[in-house]
């Protein structure tokens, strides 16, 4: 009589390509904004007009808000809001690591998925140090 109901393990392979196989998706927030992104790497004097064009391209933009320069490297990051969340993943497939805001910019911007810092646990790996810690303005 032991060894029933072991039979419920077949369907588990499929359920990976409804997230398009990758696993470790990043995990995205929609706010009351809209789908939050990180941006990262801009000029001290970048203004939320500038983002705005850049990103409207990708999709409506419902919000930019840019950050001050952060105090030891004087990086300046963002957030920018999309209305869509395909906006966002164009955005970030096209931006981030590649494009430069300005023609004289040292690097190209970083575009990516915010993460919520207040998120304790999880997966950690993700948004720790997005300053300082050297992705950013090595050399």
């Amino acid at each position: 009589s032991a060894g029933g109901g072991g039979g419920g393990g077949g369907g588990g392979g499929s359920d990976w390509n409804a997230w398009g196989g990758k696993g470790g998706e990043p995990q995205k927030i929609k706010q009351t904004d809209g789908w939050k992104l990180f941006v990262g790497g801009l000029p001290m004097d970048c203004t939320e007009a500038e983002l705005q064009t850049v990103f409207a391209t990708y999709g409506e933009v419902t919000k930019c808000h840019v950050m001050p320069p952060h105090g030891s490297s004087g990086r300046v990051a963002a957030f920018v809001y999309y209305a869509t969340e395909q906006a966002g993943d164009d955005a970030v497939k096209v931006l981030n690591g590649l494009y430069k805001i300005r023609q004289d910019a040292d690097a190209p911007i970083q575009v990516k998925w915010a993460t919520e810092k207040s998120q304790g646990g999880g997966k950690g790996d993700f948004g720790k140090g997005d300053f300082g810690k050297g992705d950013f303005g090595k050399g």
